[in-house]
Formats: C-alpha cells, structure tokens, sequence
C-alpha cells in the first residue's frame, strides 16, 4: 500500500490511497475500539479523542545550517516527501516591524529560503491536499517537537512531517483544551437543550433529565492519510446539574458516519443532528445539515490554500451540531 497527497495543481477528487499489487503491505489503523466509549463526565467540558498518541515520525537526513538560510525536507508521517508544501519565515530587528520571506517544497520535499536579517520566526507551514468535494490546508508539525527562532545569521535546519492526528502544542493544548486549532485531527461541538418540567414550558426538542446520550462515529472508507480508522462512542448523562454543551477534538481526520441516540432506560430513540453556526451553510459539515439519527460529517478546513496554515497548528474549524428530540 501506498499513499498520495495530491498536489495543489491537482484535480478536485476525492483523497484516496492508491492500491499496488497483490502481496501489498496492510492499511495501517488509528483510533480506539468502540468496545470502549469514552464517558463524558459532568462538568467535562472537552474530550481529546486520541489524547497524547501521535504518529510514528518518519527519519530525516542530517543537515548542516546555511549562514543566512533556513531549510529542511517535509514528509509524510510514512516518511513519503511531500512537494508543494508552503514554508513562510519572517524576521525582525526592531520590535513590530517584519520582513518575510516563503519558498515551497520542491520534488524530494525539500526547501530553501534566504532569510531577512534579525531574528527569525515560523509563521507557515502548510500542505493542501483533496478533501471530499474540496480542498484542505493542513498545518505541518515539526520534526522535532517545537518550531524554533533563530538568528538569520547563523542559519537554521527546520524539517517538517504532514500529520492526521495529534497535538500540535502541548503548552497551548493544556490550557486551552477544546481549542480545534490545538490539534492536528478535526473536531466538533455538541450541545442541546434540557427538557423543562413545567408542562406550560414544555416543548418537543429538549432533551430529558436523567436520560443519556450517545453519538458514535464510523468511518466512512480510509482516513485522509490512508489509514483504516475505527470507531468512536460518547456518552453523556443528561442532567441539571450538567454542562449541556461538549468539544470533541483531535479525531483522526476522514469521513465519518455520526449517529446520535437518546437512551431512556432500555428505550432508546433515534436523535436530529442539526448543522448549527455561522458556517453551517458552507461546504463540509453534515450532510444533510438536518439529518434523523445519522448524517456524513466532513471536518470543516480554515482554508484551501497551503499558506493559510500556521506552523505548528491544526487548521480545521469546529463544527457545531446541536442535538434535539
């Protein structure tokens, strides 16, 4: 088996691995068993799916600084070199004035850019790739852990690896932990109505005290990078006390089918997924935007082109989905 990223210049098709001949290797697999649900508690804000796993990083080549460059090579997590992909640095010598510079990848993945003089930083770095129906820009992790500055005069070595999942900052993760962009997989928001006692108050879309709700994802054929993915359950208990509102972030980026359900006992009901938000109109998302008990749910890309991605940064929108009765 082997896996391709589609460059910029490539036809909108959808992303797909590309099967050698008989005798192939496996598609790897991410992701937890759904013989496992992960119960969100109470006052459980968020809920990183894939927690601090990560892919297997590929190796790189030694390379010596360049006085007055930065360069490196950009890979795939399997280790494949990526053209095409975007790499913007900008430097400064007085506080708040910047000079850039950008170069892309050429056909080994590798990169050379000149850098203004002063002290250098990593504003972008980014690959696009097919998604669906559309286009993704997806933000690059650095080798080794942490996008450095540097002082342009001596030079630096920065390499890059493409990921479908992850944390990209740790740091930034642990404070703010339902932040989409803190991570390299997709995610989306949850939330819903409680049911209110009064009857005069009462309507049909709230849902009950006491009850529980849980929504499974499926992958809908090979994750983005190739991978057989497997599915995710969540569970929450309905309650007063509770928040009636969740993130679920860092989920290996594919297609999914989601299923909602409203357990009462040993009843249980099919729930609506309704697309919610500013963005709900757009292209990804649910589909259909207002779906009985299940719906396709593509992750919503922050931008199409390679230089929309912040180095060291997921760049995928959260969706939000509210449930009803």
């Amino acid at each position: 088996m082997t896996y391709r990223y589609f460059p910029a210049t490539a036809p909108l098709l959808l992303f797909v691995p590309l099967l050698l001949a008989a005798g192939s290797a496996p598609l790897r697999s991410a992701g937890q068993s759904v013989d496992s649900p992960i119960e969100i508690g109470p006052r459980q804000y968020s809920v990183n799916v894939m927690k601090n796993a990560k892919p297997k990083l590929p190796n790189f080549a030694p390379l010596a600084p360049k006085r007055g460059y930065v360069r490196g090579f950009v890979k795939d997590a399997g280790g494949k070199p990526l053209a095409g992909a975007k790499i913007g640095v900008r430097s400064t010598i007085a506080g708040g004035f910047y000079s850039g510079a950008s170069s892309k990848t050429d056909a080994r993945g590798y990169y050379e850019i000149q850098v203004p003089w002063g002290a250098a930083e990593f504003y972008c770095a980014g690959y696009t790739v097919n998604y669906g129906e559309g286009r993704a820009a997806l933000g690059l992790h650095p080798a080794d852990g942490e996008k450095d500055s540097f002082a342009s005069a001596n030079g630096h070595v920065e390499n890059w690896v493409l990921l479908n999942y992850g944390i990209a900052d740790a740091d930034a993760a642990s404070e703010k932990p339902g932040y989409a962009n803190n991570y390299y997989g997709g995610s989306f928001y949850l939330d819903y109505s409680l049911a209110d006692s009064r009857p005069i108050f009462a309507d049909s879309y709230s849902l009950p005290v006491g009850s529980e709700i849980e929504v499974t994802l499926t992958p809908d054929g090979p994750l983005l990078d190739g991978s057989v993915g497997r599915p995710f359950t969540f569970r929450k208990r309905v309650l007063e006390e509770a928040a009636n509102n969740f993130n679920v972030t860092n989920i290996p980026v594919g297609r999914y089918q989601i299923a909602a359900r409203l357990i009462q006992g040993t009843k249980s009901s099919p729930l609506r997924l309704v697309e919610t938000g500013p963005s709900s109109s757009q292209p990804f998302g649910l589909e259909p935007k207002d779906a009985r008990g299940k719906a396709l749910l593509s992750f919503r890309p922050n931008g199409a082109k390679a230089e929309s991605a912040t180095a060291q940064r997921g760049n995928w929108g959260s969706l939000s989905i509210t449930l009803k009765r």
